[in-house]
């Protein structure tokens, strides 16, 4: 029994030994308790060391929970914020809503176009809220590059401002941002479409129409504005492929001087006249839909890749083609081309010879008398006008490359309606 209580006494004391009484170790788990505190106690105050057991193990103190102060600043700043980000929001909503928003088939043609204009109207203020906000981050951009000029530049922000280049129709020298860039002014050329031929009074016009005019701007620049309107004797697909395989430059011009194949509906070109230097960047596209293919073009006036000569008049126009099929016969077509061309601010407005710019131009658009019945009339007037008589360079570049794409597109149009014509005289295939 004693030898019993002898062993006991010895485990006892074995269980001391593992049981660590080490000062620096209490020390240093004051220390690590005091830092993980709150700091609700003044740093006056004396942190109290934890509670140990008989056992030897130690039970840290409760950690107490505090609210974290919020100033009335705070508060205030993170209420405006909240509120903020529900206006962005709401606003994300009602631009997305506007934008997917379907127009009824059913519903009355003039009730359809004042639709789908407000939904127009609204695509063009969030497009302007974005200009705004690109033109607010340049401004900070540029306030932060002086403070700290060898920072390196956020990224980002450099991206952002070149993704908008486009909107300015020029074009980066990046093939990424490039093709983008094409893509995105076309695309915008193709809404336009609606509203322009609102404005030149040829929008679900039932009448034939040929008109050329000079228009001056409210702002005080002119536009020189040439309509065809017209119903051929060919279907839609036959005049389309037509015009697109002489809008593709599939027999190239002698001044067009390169060729960018976007892809199968979209093409870039570059042409220029060493003798009288003009320079002409145009963009092509086409959009092709269940009644009707359109086709538009559009100027670009900055090409990263190619400099633009000071000296050089630069082309700046937009073009909307469209040929939409009959509803009462689908063996016909109608045919609507506007032409818009930039001519900014001009001195004067007579010709060389001292002639009324404005009468003269006006005179451009006669249909020949001679013309046939459901084919494209030449315009006599236009193609024989001489552009030297023109005193701005502009105009004088206008009418020099319109004359030329009027004479191809005349040629183009009648050449596939008699292709047609022969096909339904003779049971043969129609090849184009």
């Amino acid at each position: 029994m004693a030898d019993e209580i002898e062993d006991g006494k010895s485990w006892d004391a074995s269980l001391q030994f593992l049981i660590a009484h080490d000062t620096e170790l209490d020390d240093g788990l004051r220390h690590v308790w005091t830092m993980l505190d709150d700091g609700d106690s003044s740093p006056t105050t004396k942190a109290q060391s934890p509670t140990r057991l008989d056992g030897g193990e130690v039970t840290p103190r409760p950690k107490k929970k505090t609210r974290p102060r919020t100033t009335f600043e705070i508060r205030q700043r993170e209420e405006i914020n909240q509120l903020r980000n529900q206006v962005d929001a709401l606003k994300a909503t009602l631009h997305a809503a506007e934008v997917a928003g379907t127009v009824p088939a059913a519903m009355p043609f003039w009730k359809r176009t004042a639709k789908l204009e407000r939904i127009e109207m609204h695509k063009v203020q969030h497009e302007n809220e974005q200009l705004r906000d690109a033109v607010d981050q340049q401004g900070t951009f540029i306030q932060q590059m002086q403070r700290v000029f060898r920072k390196k530049p956020r990224l980002t922000l450099v991206d952002d401002i070149e993704s908008e280049e486009w909107q300015s129709y020029r074009l980066a020298a990046k093939a990424s941002l490039r093709a983008t860039a094409i893509h995105a002014i076309a695309d915008r050329q193709f809404r336009r479409m609606q509203n322009a031929f609102l404005r030149a009074g040829v929008l679900d016009c039932k009448e034939t129409l040929y008109r050329s005019q000079l228009v001056t701007e409210a702002n005080g620049a002119s536009t020189f504005q040439l309509v065809n309107h017209i119903t051929l004797a060919a279907p839609v697909h036959i005049v389309g492929t037509a015009i697109w395989r002489w809008l593709s430059v599939e027999g190239a011009s002698e001044r067009l001087n390169e060729i960018e194949r976007i892809d199968e509906h979209t093409v870039y070109t570059r042409a220029g006249d060493k003798v009288q230097p003009w320079q002409s960047n145009l963009i092509r596209k086409r959009y092709l839909q269940a009644n009707r293919v359109i086709f538009v073009a559009r100027s670009v006036l900055e090409d990263a890749r190619i400099p633009h000569v000071a000296t050089n008049a630069l082309e700046n126009k937009s073009s909307w083609l469209q040929v939409a099929r009959l509803p009462e016969d689908d063996k016909q077509c109608r045919l609507t081309l506007l032409v818009e061309a930039d001519l900014g601010r001009m001195d004067s407005y007579t010709t060389s010879g001292g002639e009324d710019l404005s009468d003269i131009l006006g005179q451009l658009a006669i249909a020949d008398d001679a013309k046939l019945p459901g084919y494209l009339p030449a315009l006599p007037a236009y193609l024989q006008f001489d552009p030297t008589r023109v005193p701005q360079d502009s105009l004088r570049l206008f009418i020099e490359s319109g004359k030329q794409m009027q004479g191809a597109l005349l040629s183009t149009v009648n050449c596939a309606i008699d292709a047609y014509a022969r096909c339904v005289a003779e049971p043969r295939v129609l090849k184009l």
